[in-house]
């Protein structure tokens, strides 16, 4: 499966600097600092030049106006100024104030206005901070080289003309500068989402193509372990005919044959049948199904299932209480875990015991089993991946096969977990291993019949 990884978007250049850092947002401090000098000249300009518009009164309400104007930035409160709609009416005003003062003075040239637009076109199209502060400073002294320059142009008021360009290319260049960088950030931030977008369209994709893979899978491994089963009880159906002589006395060699066959077609029937359960547990959701359980009862059929002879030399010991309650669990998946548990101990078991402890712990409500055998043991490395599909330990003695798929404790895992059961191994090489099953399960009263059943003796052995 391929994993995806999502690209953060990354910026072109890195802001380190105190100077850079100034223009990631409009700052009141910034701001009103910067609209000071503008402030100043305007009203400078104004007030000592004479102006054939207003009277000095009006002169001085509009001064008063507009210095009011600018002490009310101080009251406003720091997140506007990162606005557009705080800061472009601003920018509005200022304009309108400057042009009506530079047109009232009547003292302003063609090349002031040149200037001053030139210097106000090249600070809102600088694409770097330094750039602009650059501009800020070439910008008056190319103007006062142009007005010195000019034979015509004698005025007193040209001194006043050049702080402009500079207080123009701050002031406007600061907030240019400000917005080009909320537009870029802006465009990162849809950037970014277009991309997570597609990385989560992709994943969803591959999500969507590998459920249909399992699917198609589930349905093949689940057509075939069915098909297998139609031949493999032909050949369980012929071997139980011979055994019992149905088709003709057999010679002990062939009885041997025979035996070797069942035993072979019995395990291999265990195989497809684990292949078609993990299949339906993968491809179903499953659900814990409560009813009233007899363990004594329960136990006596386990038990019954494993009262014939078997090959090894190993003795199977059932150690439980005569007295254990009727509790509320699943019968099938209970003795699915345990019947799993059981053949995998004798699986691994040449020569010993197999033991089997059931308790009730009425104080916690919990149903305990513990399988114990004195077989090959479990490695300490490979204890945490037994749970695991299609995982075999790997013993030291290889001479003896042990055959299987792996899907047994796989599948008991499974079925605890649905049972909200939990399950520890405790296990050495060559020392044997011992499973502890804990499952909740609420007692029922036993009934007066149920007492009766109770056999008196508390463990059994069967060998």
């Amino acid at each position: 499966m391929v994993e995806i990884q999502a690209i953060a978007p990354r910026s072109s250049c890195k802001r380190s600097s105190s100077f850079d850092r100034l223009f990631d947002a409009a700052e009141k401090d910034t701001v009103i600092r910067l609209r000071w000098p503008l402030v100043i000249l305007s009203s400078y300009w104004l007030y000592y030049t004479p102006s054939h518009w207003l009277t000095p009164s009006q002169v001085q309400a509009l001064l008063i106006f507009y210095l009011l104007s600018h002490t009310t930035l101080y009251f406003l409160s720091d997140k506007l100024y990162d606005s557009p709609y705080v800061y472009g009416p601003l920018l509005s005003f200022d304009t309108l104030v400057l042009l009506a003062v530079v047109v009232m003075g009547g003292s302003a040239t063609p090349d002031f206005f040149i200037a001053g637009l030139l210097t106000l076109v090249l600070s809102c199209i600088c694409h770097d901070a330094r750039g602009l502060l650059a501009v800020t400073f070439l910008a008056p002294l190319v103007y006062a080289y142009f007005v010195f320059s000019s034979a015509t142009d004698s005025d007193a008021n040209a001194f006043l003309r050049l702080p402009f360009p500079f207080v123009i290319s701050l002031f406007y260049g600061y907030f240019a500068e400000v917005e080009r960088l909320r537009r870029a950030a802006r465009e990162k931030e849809e950037q970014a989402k277009r991309q997570q977008i597609a990385v989560e369209e992709l994943r969803q994709q591959q999500a969507d193509e590998l459920r249909h893979a399992h699917k198609i899978k589930d349905g093949f491994v689940k057509s075939v372990s069915s098909e297998l089963k139609t031949p493999l009880n032909v050949i369980t159906g012929y071997t139980d005919m011979f055994r019992e002589g149905l088709l003709g006395e057999l010679t002990p060699i062939q009885e041997k044959a025979i035996e070797t066959v069942a035993h072979q077609a019995k395990e291999l029937q265990g195989l497809i049948s684990s292949v078609l359960l993990v299949t339906n547990l993968e491809a179903e959701s499953i659900h814990a199904e409560l009813h009233d359980l007899n363990l004594w009862e329960f136990l006596a059929e386990l038990r019954a299932a494993y009262d014939q002879p078997r090959a090894k030399n190993i003795a199977l010991i059932w150690d439980y209480p005569a007295d254990l309650p009727t509790v509320q669990g699943d019968r099938s998946k209970l003795k699915h875990i345990l019947r799993n548990l059981i053949d995998n101990a004798l699986k691994f078991t040449d020569v010993g015991t197999v033991t089997i402890t059931v308790r009730y712990l009425a104080a916690t409500k919990l149903l305990e089993f513990k399988i114990a055998d004195s077989g090959v043991g479990i490695p300490a490395a490979q204890v945490a991946a037994i749970f695991e599909r299609f995982r075999q330990v790997e013993s030291a003695d290889t001479r003896i096969p042990r055959g299987g798929f792996g899907l047994g404790l796989y599948v008991v895992k499974k079925f605890l977990d649905v049972l909200g059961g939990t399950i520890d191994v405790e296990s050495h090489a060559g020392a044997g291993s011992t499973f502890t099953l804990k499952i909740p399960a609420a007692s029922q009263e036993a009934t007066a019949i149920e007492e009766q059943l109770q056999i008196p003796s508390s463990v059994v052995a069967l060998k």
